[in-house]
C-alpha cells in the first residue's frame, strides 16, 4: 500500500529509480549532527577554551557561539584564565595564551563582575608585561583612577616578590601613559 506522500513519487526515487518512502521525508532524528541545523557546544573548562583560542583553533565564530550558549560570565572566565592560571603547554607560552585573550578582552569587552584588587593581585605572578591589553581592559571597565588606586593598595599592603613588584611598576608606567589610548577614545 502506498501512502499519499508516496503516490506522486511511486517509482521515482531521488537516485533515479525506486519508490520514495515516507521515512526519508521525516526530519532528522535529534542529535544527528550531520543533518541538524543547530549544533550545541560541549561544555569545556576555561583553561581548555583559552588554549584553543591561543592555538588559533578557535576563531571569532566559535567565541561568539560560546558567548551565546554559555553567557557573559563564562566568556569572562575563559579570557581571564591566561592571566590568572598557568595555561602554558609545551607549545604555548604565557605570552601565547595572554596575547589573544587580551585582544579579545578589548574587542568584546565582557562585563567584569569580579573584585578588581583581588583580580589584579592574582594576575601579578603570571602577567606577561608585554600584553598591555590586560591593564587597558581593566581601565576601560573601572577607569584609570580605580585601577591606579587598586595597584597602590596592593603595593602598600601585600608582600610581593621581585617579579610581582616589577609587574606593579610596569602597570604604573603603562597607566601613566596617554589616557585616550588606554581608554580607547583616541580620534583616528
Amino acid at each position: 500500500m502506498l501512502y499519499p506522500m508516496q503516490w506522486d513519487n511511486h517509482g521515482m526515487h531521488r537516485s533515479g529509480g525506486g519508490a520514495v518512502f515516507s521515512k526519508s521525508r521525516f526530519s532528522p532524528p535529534p542529535g544527528d549532527a550531520n543533518r541538524s541545523a543547530i549544533k550545541m557546544m560541549t561544555p569545556r573548562a576555561p583553561i581548555e577554551v583559552a588554549r584553543l583560542i591561543a592555538s588559533g583553533r578557535w576563531k571569532a565564530k566559535h567565541i561568539a557561539a560560546y558567548r551565546s550558549q554559555f553567557g557573559e560570565g563564562a566568556l569572562l572566565d575563559v579570557l581571564l584564565c591566561p592571566f590568572l592560571n598557568d595555561c602554558s603547554t609545551e607549545t604555548l607560552t604565557h605570552y601565547d595564551c595572554q596575547q589573544p585573550a587580551g585582544v579579545l578582552l578589548l574587542e568584546l569587552m565582557p562585563e567584569f563582575d569580579r573584585a578588581l584588587q583581588h583580580t589584579i593581585r592574582r594576575s601579578l605572578p603570571l602577567w606577561n608585561v608585554s600584553v598591555e591589553q590586560w591593564p587597558f581592559y581593566l581601565c576601560r571597565c573601572f577607569g584609570i583612577d580605580a585601577v591606579t588606586n587598586a595597584i597602590a593598595e596592593i603595593a602598600e599592603t601585600e608582600n610581593l616578590d621581585e617579579n610581582e613588584r616589577c609587574a606593579i611598576e610596569t602597570l604604573r608606567w603603562l597607566l601613566g601613559g596617554k589616557p585616550d589610548i588606554i581608554l580607547g577614545t583616541q580620534v583616528s
